[in-house]
């Protein structure tokens, strides 16, 4: 017997002719159903940090290996070089740090990875990629590098932009870009120098609730103390916390060691939440 698709007909023996030929397949959206805490974005379905440290990522990219990258360059790597631009290594020619990508930065006319950032430099000096932590004298921002520094013109010396100094922000919110927000986390990587990750959450020093590292089952830290929390019903939890059995719990442990998502993940679709995860080793939940 032979099959044939809808709209065609056998114009002669063996020869299949279409008036109606099938539409090209469209790639499915992934991310169309998942809902990503503050501080991340659904690539392919997952949730990845759009955040490198205290540097914002911006529109379409995330961070990778501690570099913001476009998504279609995840997994990409380039020679010192070059850099990932829509999927594809390039020379990616510039003017100033502004033509490059936030932990890039613009020398000799080419974008390259920015080998200051994320460092530290002493009091009175700024980093410059070829030379490390040194004093640069100015009399204007010009002199310094944009929307990194700044010129103090009482020293008379470049310093350090920071958006969120001075920026006082309420219990479990901490300042991105000079805005306070709630900020999701796995690991204190994924917060500032000045915050930690307590139950999911980038806390800053100040916040009560950053020396409770841990409540017991069925609770979550709130104004510096474990209390159960409802949810469900109108009731939400915080960016990082999980809604089970109607009240907010921490997150789970990640996906590690050979373990694999629980086959009753909800709904089955990517960033659903499930009963944990099973050991293909042990063949049972």
């Amino acid at each position: 017997m032979r099959w044939f698709r809808p709209g065609c007909v056998l114009v002669v023996a063996g020869l299949l002719g279409c008036t109606n030929p099938l539409p090209p397949l469209a790639p499915p959206d992934l991310c169309a159903t998942v809902a990503c805490p503050a501080g991340q974005a659904c690539v392919e379905g997952r949730c990845l940090l759009n955040h490198c440290g205290d540097t914002e990522c911006g529109m379409g990219r995330v961070c990778e290996l501690g570099t913001c990258v476009e998504a279609l360059c995840l997994g990409v790597t380039c020679d010192a070089l070059q850099r990932c631009r829509n999927g594809a290594c390039a020379t990616v020619v510039c003017a100033t740090d502004a033509d490059c990508l936030p932990t890039e930065g613009c020398i000799n006319g080419r974008c390259v990875r920015d080998l200051c950032d994320g460092v530290a430099c002493p009091l009175s000096t700024v980093c410059r990629p070829a030379a490390g932590c040194v004093q640069v004298s100015c009399s204007t921002d010009k002199e310094c590098r944009p929307e990194r520094e700044a010129c103090d013109t009482t020293a008379g010396r470049c310093r350090p932009l920071d958006p969120c100094a001075g920026v006082l922000c309420a219990e479990k919110t901490v300042c991105r870009s000079g805005k306070c927000e709630e900020v999701a986390c796995t690991s204190n990587t994924g917060c500032r120098s000045v915050e930690a990750c307590v139950q999911g959450r980038c806390l800053s020093a100040l916040d009560s609730c950053l020396a409770v590292t841990s409540c017991p089952s069925g609770q979550v830290c709130r104004a510096g103390a474990c209390a159960a929390v409802a949810c469900g019903d109108g009731g939400s939890c915080a960016p990082g916390e999980q809604c089970r059995a109607g009240l907010c719990v921490p997150p789970t442990v990640s996906v590690t060691g050979g373990l694999v998502p629980a086959a009753d993940v909800v709904g089955g679709q990517p960033g659903a939440l499930g009963n944990g995860f099973t050991d293909p080793a042990a063949g049972v939940p």
